[in-house]
């Protein structure tokens, strides 16, 4: 069962434009430590729920990095 899950990204900056985009986009996640995300999702969470969170995630993400090149 998958209760928690965090990353760190490579500075505070990058994680508050990252949980930025989540948060706008509905994903409910936390800011930990200087640089880490963190999901604790619901104890009932099923796969299309995860599959979901996972598909917003990815945006995001892949637009970073686009704009990191």
């Amino acid at each position: 069962m998958l209760n928690r899950v965090a990353f760190d990204l490579p500075d505070p900056a990058t994680r508050d434009v990252l949980w930025k985009s989540l948060y706008e986009a509905g994903l409910l996640v936390l800011k930990s430590g200087e640089r880490a995300i963190r999901f604790r999702p619901a104890l009932d969470l099923t796969p299309e729920v995860a599959d979901e969170a996972m598909g917003i995630l990815r945006q995001p993400c892949r637009q970073m990095r686009v704009n990191s090149k």
